[in-house]
């Protein structure tokens, strides 16, 4: 099993990255931009960040709406979505924006800063406050045709006294490290799509948070599995699993299994997909056998951008998860039609 380190002080010092693998608790200097990914050359940092893309992602689950959002950075474009499934009916619509020049804003770090994405009729803003346990998040969008206004105020709860996240830094390649933190947590607040209101309960409501930070080389990869929901015996279950351009993903990856708030490690993930068809069933595992599980898609947020040097070929189905993961310690846990996401995403950015 893979060795959860101390985590140091900085994550970079003196151009280099500190170290690499993963780590007990959240970086509380996410000082990303100061790493050389040039060893060989002397590149200012505003020029090294235009390599650098970074992202929040959060995932809503409950019994009656499902919800992604995102604010992007690529540093020369910036992109946001958010989209609302209805659980039961199966509706789904989704307001976006992107746009070349700078737009968005992330945070610098989790303690206490925010991040946002901000015009007259489109709005997305993001607390992150562990230092209160806490991350928040305001959406403000006008109703646009037949798309109805959102209206959201959440509270998502990331007791790190009771919760692992997922801390990662991975080495792309030389000092060009991949950064993210993610976390499968209660959420509270309140909902409201046109003229429907959802009052959240934190006893059953999930949000799956994603945050990354990454030197990616221009062109890239990767496929990407999550869930999360409460099973039979009313066990908190979340799942991460990544396969992207990291060869040696039985060192380095960020795949992981929690239970009740707890961090099991997984080894190097595998994804069979029919390429033709991404709302064909997807079969997942591990090379450790921890995890055997079917993805069943209901629907698709898919985008596809072309803008010569810019390109990005966008899919991320949504919809149950079926199957048996296994704890660190041995244990056995039945995936029965939980919530979940699965990307596909070619691009050169």
């Amino acid at each position: 099993m893979r060795e959860l380190k101390q985590t140091p002080a900085s994550m970079v010092e003196s151009g280099k990255v500190v170290e690499y693998g993963l780590f007990q608790s959240p970086f509380k200097n996410i000082n990303i931009l100061e790493a050389n990914i040039y060893p060989d050359k002397k590149v200012p940092s505003f020029l090294r960040k235009y390599r650098l893309k970074e992202w929040q992602h959060y995932v809503l689950i409950t019994d009656e709406i499902s919800m992604g959002f995102v604010i992007s950075d690529t540093h020369y474009m910036s992109m946001s979505f958010c989209y609302v499934v209805d659980q039961k009916t199966g509706e789904y619509f989704e307001h976006h924006r992107e746009k070349l020049g700078q737009k968005s804003r992330l945070s610098r770090e989790l303690w206490d800063d925010k991040c946002e994405y901000i015009s007259p009729d489109y709005a997305l803003e993001f607390h992150n406050n562990l230092a209160e346990n806490k991350h928040e998040a305001k959406i403000r969008i006008r109703r646009d045709g037949n798309k109805p206004a959102i209206k959201v105020d959440l509270t998502m709860h990331e007791d790190l006294e009771n919760i692992q996240p997922l801390i990662t830094v991975l080495p792309i390649s030389e000092n060009r490290p991949l950064y993210t933190h993610k976390a499968a947590v209660a959420v509270s607040g309140e909902v409201n799509i046109g003229k429907r209101k959802i009052v959240l309960d934190a006893e059953k409501d999930i949000v799956l948070i994603d945050v990354q930070k990454t030197y990616y080389p221009y062109k890239t990869h990767w496929r990407w599995a999550t869930f999360a929901g409460y099973d039979k015996s009313g066990n908190l279950l979340a799942m991460n699993l990544v396969k992207n351009i990291i060869t040696d993903d039985e060192t380095y990856n960020e795949n992981v299994f929690w239970v009740n708030g707890k961090l099991h490690p997984l080894s190097a993930a595998n994804f069979i997909i029919n390429e033709d068809d991404f709302m064909a069933p997807w079969k997942i595992s591990t090379t450790d056998g921890k995890c055997n599980l079917t993805f069943n898609p209901v629907g698709e947020r898919a985008d596809k951008i072309n803008m010569g040097l810019i390109v990005s070929d966008y899919h991320q189905p949504y919809g149950k998860y079926s199957g048996t993961m296994v704890d660190s310690d041995g244990n056995s846990y039945e995936i029965e039609g939980l919530h979940g996401v699965t990307e596909l995403h070619l691009a050169k950015f």
